[in-house]
């Protein structure tokens, strides 16, 4: 019987790591996932000892110090936040071994301006999020090229679900349901696209089961934008939340707020004769699969 492949998967303790963790789980693989008490991601010396123990044969890299400069708002952080995300990819790239499958996690963020992107699109990001993220995809994938090593940039799109950070905004929707004031918006056109966080998962590791090298980059979202507000408005309604709490216009929207991030996913549903589904634009019931606490028994969460 052959041994199943280990996947090292850093940020395991995050909103999509967690989810990921059990994805893989359930398709068979050996997962390592050390929490940030036991391995400093940013030690190249530390991250070079645990891949030689752990010997992995595919590594997700999830872990993403500039998540917590999402409010920067000064040069120096900015360059701190893109040099942290750099220490870690490096550390990583320089710690596998030739033949490694390596998936390295961007955001849609990276490419900073309105439009339905293909992976091909060139990348401005104007936040510090984005530009962090966009370098660490960089150098990986240089580096990675270099020592011949698989890798590829899974860049999510809006992704969302069940363990969500509470301070986003279908966290803060769903929380409504336990007060009656007023919900402060912002005008709610934006296009976004939407992407839940298992079917991530999904693509995720569909990919790195590829047979095939993998391409640099991947868009990972539904290839279908939907308006905010007509994202708020269908959880608002299936929470039994009235439309009459929702204030669209309340609030301004923020400077890197773009009109429209929709993704191309030609080369995804190329690769994985797959494409995740647009769940907002779907007739199933969205709650149970945003809100474990609104699973019925018969339904479950979603998986």
């Amino acid at each position: 019987m052959t041994a199943p492949q280990t996947v090292l998967l850093t940020g395991g303790s995050g909103f999509i790591g967690a989810h990921l963790a059990r994805h893989l789980y359930a398709a068979g693989y050996r997962v390592e996932a050390p929490p940030r008490a036991t391995l400093d991601l940013e030690d190249p010396a530390a991250v070079a000892r645990f891949v030689d123990t752990c010997g992995p044969d595919v590594v997700i890299n999830l872990a993403s110090p500039a998540m917590a400069y999402v409010r920067a708002s000064t040069a120096a952080e900015a360059e701190d936040a893109k040099q942290r995300e750099l220490r870690v990819a490096l550390a990583l790239t320089a710690a596998v071994r030739p033949g490694t499958r390596f998936v390295q996690a961007g955001s849609m963020a990276e490419y900073g301006y309105s439009g339905r992107h293909a992976e091909d699109a060139p990348c401005r990001p104007v936040s510090v999020y984005g530009r962090a993220k966009l370098a660490a995809s960089l150098a990986v994938l240089e580096a990675c090229a270099a020592s011949g090593i698989d890798a590829t940039v899974a860049r999510i799109f809006g992704a969302y679900g069940p363990g969500e950070n509470e301070r986003r905004l279908f966290p803060q929707i769903l929380a409504a349901r336990y007060h009656d004031r007023p919900i402060d918006l912002s005008d709610g056109s934006q296009l976004r696209d939407f992407i839940h966080v298992d079917d991530v998962c999904t693509a995720i590791v569909r990919l790195i089961a590829l047979p095939m090298p993998l391409q640099p980059v991947y868009n990972v979202g539904t290839g279908h934008a939907v308006s905010v507000r007509m994202a708020v408005e269908r959880i608002a309604r299936e929470a039994e939340i009235t439309a009459s709490r929702l204030h669209f216009g309340a609030m301004p929207r923020s400077v890197v707020d773009e009109e429209k991030l929709e993704a191309d996913i030609t080369n995804l549903l190329a690769a994985l004769d797959w494409s995740p589904p647009q769940r907002f634009m779907a007739t199933a019931p969205l709650l149970p699969s945003l809100d474990p606490e609104a699973a019925s028994p018969e339904t479950g969460p979603s998986t």
